[in-house]
């Protein structure tokens, strides 16, 4: 089980073995949504750091879900291919950090899904997640970083440069 505060501190989002995150609200306890959807239990869960309305979350089922936390619904996702470990926001918010298998991946997801997605977050009416051909998402900016005992590379699917190995070959 994992928890995350949503930024303004008023919802905590917690994981669940029954396949769900869960809601809640921090001042008086109450469970304010169930969001449903992984077909495994989801292992890490993370707010957007500015945002309360957008939450993550990564599964064993090797899919990272994005909600909108005010309506409950999963405006995208993305299957990985091995579990998800750990998520982490870039602190303005458009770059999501995933840790699946030995690989550590950047997904530009924002900046392949922005109208969709903010139109989505903000309640306007959007095509649903199974209406966006997986492509889209496929081809939302994802940048790799691997690692075996020292040794790094990294896969460059945007023009930009993720990480690199110094001499000592730390990351």
């Amino acid at each position: 089980i994992a928890a995350a505060f949503s930024p303004d501190g008023r919802t905590l989002a917690s994981t669940h073995g029954d396949h769900t995150v869960k809601l809640i609200d921090c001042a008086t306890g109450r469970c304010l949504a169930t969001l449903a959807g992984h077909r495994r239990t989801p292992w890490v869960v993370r707010f957007h750091p500015t945002n309360p309305n957008v939450l993550a979350s990564g599964s064993l089922d090797h899919e990272v879900r994005l909600w909108n936390a005010r309506t409950s619904e999963c405006v995208l996702r993305f299957d990985f291919g091995k579990p998800i470990a750990s998520l982490a926001f870039h602190p303005e918010g458009d770059i999501l950090s995933v840790a699946s298998g030995h690989k550590l991946y950047t997904w530009r997801y924002a900046a392949a899904m922005r109208a969709d997605w903010e139109a989505r977050i903000d309640g306007d009416v959007g095509p649903r997640t199974s209406d966006i051909p997986p492509s889209r998402a496929e081809t939302a900016g994802l940048t790799t970083v691997t690692g075996t005992r020292g040794n790094f590379s990294r896969r460059r699917c945007d023009s930009e440069i993720v990480a690199t190995a110094p001499a000592n070959k730390t990351l």
